[in-house]
């Protein structure tokens, strides 16, 4: 079965936080859960996703994902962790693009 860009993205953002993808899915709104999620929202909105599918995926209204949206530009900018968990990521994806089975 192969999996879509955005579930990949979902499933490598989930990985390098630590959370279940059920988890990230879910109503809950623990910080962890909401750092994932603004990572998601960067390379879901990368991926060419509009924020209305963003929202589809993730289980979140497109205000939500808006609002997350410029939540995360703003992290991006002022948070290392932030920036070091976006190059893991970065590599991951890039690395799955070579090597599409490897998820």
């Amino acid at each position: 079965m192969t999996m879509s860009k955005s579930e990949i993205i979902i499933n490598i953002v989930c990985r390098v936080c630590g959370v279940r993808v059920s988890k990230l899915l879910s109503p809950i709104r623990t910080g962890q859960l909401y750092f994932a999620r603004m990572l998601a929202v960067r390379f879901l909105e990368e991926a060419g996703e509009t924020h209305e599918t963003i929202g589809w995926l993730l289980n979140r209204t497109r205000p939500s994902i808006t609002y997350t949206s410029k939540a995360q530009k703003r992290e991006y900018e002022q948070n290392k962790l932030f920036r070091a968990k976006c190059e893991i990521i970065k590599s991951k994806l890039d690395e799955q693009a070579r090597s599409p089975q490897s998820v």
